[in-house]
């Protein structure tokens, strides 16, 4: 199939989703200037104070630290969705397989590959 076939949209989806999510804690760790900000907000999420004292204090760039452990498993998937941050691997299974797309009929599939 082509780049915008299925089968590539199985390995192309994912990888949005995950770019999606990046990006977003990405955006939140830019929001938290100043270390001790990144600390309260970091411990309020839940991440023991050992770990968040190694985060706030690194230097590193918002990107890199928005792929870290410890900024990943306090702004998680779940987090993450309460906050709006909508799935784009859900959102396509919906619209190719479920009930967003209008044009969907089961009782038009022909599974027996007769014509």
């Amino acid at each position: 199939m082509n780049y915008f076939g299925i089968s590539q949209a199985y390995r192309i989806i994912p990888e949005l989703d995950q770019w999606l999510r990046r990006r977003v804690r990405l955006c939140y760790w830019k929001q938290w200037k100043r270390a001790r900000t990144r600390r309260r907000h970091l411990i309020r999420l839940g991440i023991h104070p050992a770990e968040v004292y190694k985060a706030s204090r690194c230097r590193r760039g918002y990107w890199w630290m928005a792929g870290t452990g410890i900024v990943q498993r306090a702004l998680d998937n779940r987090w993450l969705a309460e906050q709006g941050v909508p799935s784009i691997r859900q959102r396509w299974i919906d619209m190719h397989y479920g009930r967003v797309n209008d044009k969907f009929n089961p009782e038009a599939v022909n599974l027996t590959g007769t014509a």
